[in-house]
């Protein structure tokens, strides 16, 4: 006997109610990462503030002076705000969602077959937005409209450079990757591999907050996460964060020990030729393989890419970080 009474959803039913609950969804999501964003953007500040009220109690404010110009402890202090800054506060992602850090960051082996090819292309690749990077202030300047960006004082000697090799290389490549490749993205690889790219390379490029990095950031976010969404890891984009850091640090130093323009103009070249054969390398072994890896495979969300970033960066906190990052921006450009 036939039921006629009983109700089937129909499949267009079907697909408005996964629309609605994909954007809940992703409207949460962005309004955790919004709000990681903004206490990271706080942090710092509030750090300063206790620092310097700390050195007006103790009456010690001109030797607590030296002791922050000092550019070996600079280094050292950079090391751990950086692990607790990049950290703590992105445990808030796992926690909103419920859901656990293993579920959001692949730490594991990455795929054997994929990894060399993707380093070797991410670190060739990263040379050349490196060089761009450090050329836009320089074209900025010829328009009489000066960037500034975060300029480091780098502690001379074997022991600086090892502090500076830690502080800018080791743990950034460990806590930065962790937190954006990590948590970021992989809160939203749910809604699709090509929307958690593009959302974690944007959160990567806006944590920068100066326009000299902001669009090297972003190239870099975009090659990070499509290296560790293909190989199903997070130590591929660890490895290529942490030399291409290690690359612009021991670059940093050689340039400032070599006073001749041409000896540095030919170390340029130098690096630029080994960049072009990382990548040419990295490309080649990637053909070797039958099936492309340039590529994701479908998404099967309800909602088109445009919808979910439209969420997304409508988040309430997601627009506070954005505003943010404005200000930010404009504070570090003067004219004339």
């Amino acid at each position: 006997m036939n039921n006629y009474n009983v109700y089937q959803p129909q499949p267009q039913a079907e697909k408005v109610l996964q629309m609605a609950e994909e954007k809940r969804k992703i409207k949460k999501s962005a309004n955790l990462i919004g709000a990681v964003f903004i206490i990271l953007w706080l942090l710092p500040q509030v750090v300063g503030g206790i620092l310097g009220d700390t050195a007006k109690l103790l009456g010690k404010t001109v030797e607590f002076g030296r002791i922050f110009s000092d550019p070996a402890f600079n280094m050292v202090l950079q090391t751990v705000l950086s692990i607790l800054f990049f950290t703590l506060p992105f445990l808030i992602i796992p926690l909103g969602l419920g859901k656990s850090i293993n579920e959001l960051a692949a730490i594991k082996k990455p795929k054997k077959e994929l990894f060399a090819p993707l380093v070797l292309v991410g670190v060739g690749i990263s040379g050349f937005a490196n060089i761009i990077t450090n050329n836009i202030a320089a074209y900025f300047d010829s328009f009489g409209i000066h960037i500034t960006a975060p300029d480091l004082n780098y502690p001379e000697g074997v022991f600086g450079f090892a502090l500076s090799f830690i502080a800018v290389a080791v743990v950034p490549g460990l806590v930065e990757e962790f937190a954006t490749r990590g948590m970021v993205m992989g809160a939203a690889q749910e809604f699709g591999k090509d929307y958690a790219l593009i959302t974690s390379a944007v959160f990567f490029a806006l944590m920068h907050g100066n326009l000299v990095q902001i669009p090297f950031a972003f190239i870099m976010g975009i090659i990070l996460g499509f290296a560790v969404i293909k190989t199903g890891s997070l130590v591929t984009g660890m490895a290529i964060h942490f030399l291409n850091n290690a690359v612009s640090i021991t670059m940093s130093y050689m340039m400032e020990n070599i006073g001749s323009i041409i000896i540095q103009n030919l170390i340029l070249l130098v690096y630029i030729g080994i960049c072009s054969v990382l990548l040419f390398v990295g490309i080649y072994l990637s053909q070797k393989r039958e099936e492309s890896i340039w590529s994701f495979e479908k998404s099967e969300t309800a909602l088109g890419l445009a919808d979910k970033l439209k969420h997304f960066f409508f988040a309430p906190t997601m627009i506070i970080a954005m505003a943010l990052t404005v200000l930010d921006c404009i504070s570090t450009i003067t004219l004339g």
